[in-house]
């Protein structure tokens, strides 16, 4: 799914591609709207529960390049907090069966990403909390 950066594409006051007048967060709106999308079909074909979903963002909110752009916003400097910079881009995991979000805040490397993906599919990784002991286990091996 790729969101344009800024300025944006979408607004979310009319629900539509607009060509001005939009922000970098009502590009996130869509991409919420996407994501609401996606669930309902995976819900409506019975997979919701049983599947394993991963959304990650290839980089954070670049503010410090953009927050002196001519359409940068207060809404953005509001949201961004004083378009603070943020160097962790998203990183997202929704297990099968999970009802119940977590945080872990911990250092992830992407490069493990198909290290992760291989864990989940031969459920060594099934619950929050084996997702946390994993991703600690590569924080400690990252840390020595």
């Amino acid at each position: 799914m790729a969101i344009p950066h800024p300025s944006g594409i979408y607004s979310r006051r009319t629900r539509t591609l607009v060509t001005r007048n939009a922000t970098y967060i009502d590009n996130l709106a869509l991409a919420d709207l996407y994501l609401a999308h996606v669930r309902s079909v995976l819900e409506a074909d019975g997979q919701w529960d049983s599947s394993a979903i991963i959304i990650m963002g290839d980089h954070s909110w670049r503010t410090e390049r953009w927050v002196d752009a001519p359409n940068w916003t207060s809404e953005e400097e509001e949201a961004s907090d004083g378009h603070h910079f943020d160097d962790r881009p998203d990183y997202i995991v929704k297990l099968s069966a999970q009802e119940v979000g977590t945080t872990i805040n911990m250092p992830f490397t992407a490069v493990h990403t198909r290290s992760l993906l291989n864990a989940i599919m031969t459920n060594q990784i099934v619950s929050s909390e084996d997702l946390s002991a994993w991703v600690g286990r590569l924080d400690r091996e990252r840390s020595k």
